[in-house]
């Protein structure tokens, strides 16, 4: 499958969704931070909901001049990754204090910031959906890592 606009933005929907559904994983596996977790959750759903609207907005023109900051394989990459973290909680490998660090990690990892970011300048639509991924990305961060520092206090 070529890096196409079209493509890159279906996988980049799905990795948000992936981290959603992890999320709730970490919500159920972890239930003294549920309601951070959920609140996480819902809010990948968004994104995921946000990029499919980038999608439809965005001019084929707009798409065909588009360069592409970020690649397939490497959201593809990050599926993977995603998906065997889900597989380490389900058989009990990872530690409260292990979730909210990967999490942190996650978070870290701006993808539709790079592909969003490429499109911006030329589709002011697009600046507003990137602004708000960005900035609720980095309060994701801020509350991982908030909630891990007071895991870490607690022992």
């Amino acid at each position: 499958m070529p890096d196409t606009f079209e493509a890159v933005t279906q996988k980049l929907m799905e990795n948000e969704t992936a981290i959603g559904r992890l999320y709730e994983l970490f919500g159920r596996s972890f239930p003294q931070d549920a309601e951070l977790w959920e609140s996480l959750a819902q809010d990948e759903h968004h994104h995921a909901t946000w990029i499919r609207h980038a999608l439809e907005v965005v001019t084929p023109e707009q798409r065909q001049m588009s360069l592409l900051s970020i690649r397939l394989p490497a959201i593809e990459t990050m599926l993977q990754y995603v998906a065997s973290i889900a597989g380490r909680c389900r058989l009990g490998e990872l530690t409260r204090l292990t979730a909210l660090a990967l999490a942190h990690d996650l978070e870290s990892s701006l993808l539709e910031s790079k592909l969003l970011g490429t499109l911006s300048s030329g589709a002011a639509r697009l600046a507003a959906v990137e602004k708000s991924l960005v900035d609720e990305t980095a309060h994701h961060r801020r509350r991982l890592a908030d909630a891990l520092e007071r895991a870490r206090q607690a022992g």
